[in-house]
């Protein structure tokens, strides 16, 4: 099992959190390239999981 990234890296984990969180928050509010006026659009978060397999599905 691999270790989770946080724990290998913690520079690197803070650096790949702060820029998902710049990601979101330019889709949902605009700036960087992408119009302020994507604000004015319904905002949705899906999560989608794909369906297991084997034993566990049963």
């Amino acid at each position: 099992m691999q270790e989770p990234p946080r724990l290998v890296c913690p520079a690197c984990a803070e650096s790949y959190r702060t820029d998902t969180y710049q990601l979101a928050k330019t889709g949902l509010v605009g700036g960087k390239r992408v119009p302020e006026t994507v604000a004015e659009h319904p905002c949705f978060f899906v999560t989608l999981t794909a369906p297991a397999f084997g034993s566990r599905a049963r």
